[in-house]
C-alpha cells in the first residue's frame, strides 16, 4: 500500500474514534446513567463518522466503509424512534421500520450492484417485519405489506434493469 501518510494509515484515525466512541458509550454508562442514551448516541455518531471518513478518503477502495458508518447512524434513529414513541415493547414496531428505512439508505448511497441488491432485500424484509409487528388491522397490515412486496419489485427491477441475471458459469446473480 503506498501513498499519502492519511492514505497509508487510514486506519489508525478510524479505530482511534471508534475507541473514543466506545469510551463515551461506557463512561456515560458508567458515571452518569441517566443520560447513558445520549451517550450512546454520541458514541454510535463517533464510530459511525470514523467510518464515513474511511469511505470519503477512498470511495471505490473503501465503498464498504460506508455500510457500517451509516449503520451507526441508523441505530442512533431506531433508538431516537424509540424514544418518541415510547421504550414499550408494544411500539418496537416503530424503531424495526427506522432500521429498514436505514437499510434501504445504505442501499441507495452504495455504488455497487451486488451490496445495493442485498441492502435492498434486507430493507423491504425489515420493513415487513415492523408493518407485521405494528398494532394495526390484520387488512391495514396486508395493504401495507403489499406496498412494501411491491415498492421492493419496483426497485430491484429499475437496479437490474438491463443486467442480465446469469453469468457465463450459469449461476443466477446480480451483477457489479
Amino acid at each position: 500500500m503506498t501513498g499519502s501518510g492519511i492514505q497509508k494509515y487510514w486506519l489508525v484515525p478510524v479505530v482511534a474514534i471508534c475507541a473514543i466512541g466506545v469510551a463515551t458509550m461506557v463512561a456515560v454508562s458508567t458515571w452518569a446513567p441517566a443520560s447513558a442514551v445520549v451517550g450512546t448516541c454520541v458514541g454510535l455518531g463517533l464510530i459511525g463518522a470514523a467510518f464515513l471518513w474511511a469511505y470519503a478518503t477512498d470511495r471505490e477502495g473503501r465503498w464498504w466503509a460506508v455500510i457500517p458508518g451509516l449503520s451507526m447512524f441508523t441505530v442512533v434513529a431506531a433508538i431516537v424512534v424509540d424514544l418518541l414513541v415510547g421504550t414499550d415493547p408494544g411500539n418496537d414496531w416503530a424503531s424495526v421500520i427506522a432500521v429498514g428505512a436505514g437499510v434501504a439508505v445504505i442501499g441507495v448511497v452504495l455504488k455497487r450492484a451486488d451490496a445495493k441488491m442485498v441492502l435492498y432485500v434486507v430493507a423491504a424484509i425489515t420493513v415487513g417485519v415492523g408493518v407485521l409487528m405494528s398494532p394495526v388491522s390484520v387488512a391495514i397490515k396486508a395493504v401495507l405489506i403489499a406496498a412494501d412486496v411491491a415498492a421492493s419489485a419496483i426497485v430491484v427491477y429499475r437496479a437490474n434493469r438491463g443486467r442480465p441475471m446469469i453469468s457465463s458459469h450459469g449461476w443466477l446473480h446480480p451483477h457489479t
